[in-house]
């Protein structure tokens, strides 16, 4: 593959860890992050998007522990597999 057809999977690449480097700094300044739906991360009907993370209390115990963090970014090669996916089943 060339430098000009992986340039494209780079710049989006480069634009989702904008997105989310925001989303983190707004999570940590102000206790929740906008949704690109414009919602905010701690709306009812967002919980949903939001896996909950468990976290050791001692050696058995487990509690969860819902926490909202942003989606992490997506790499260059994940977006360049996603949109080849069909024709590498083919």
């Amino acid at each position: 593959m060339s430098d000009e057809e992986k340039a494209v999977y780079e710049k989006m690449a480069e634009a989702d860890k904008v997105r989310h480097e925001k989303q983190v700094a707004e999570r940590e300044k102000k206790g929740y992050f906008i949704l690109e739906d414009k919602s905010k991360s701690t709306d009812p009907q967002n919980a949903k998007l939001f896996k909950p993370k468990k976290e050791k209390k001692g050696a058995d115990e487990e509690e969860e522990v819902k926490e909202l963090q942003p989606k992490r970014a997506v790499s260059a090669y994940i977006y360049f597999s996603n949109e080849y996916r069909e024709q590498l089943l083919k």
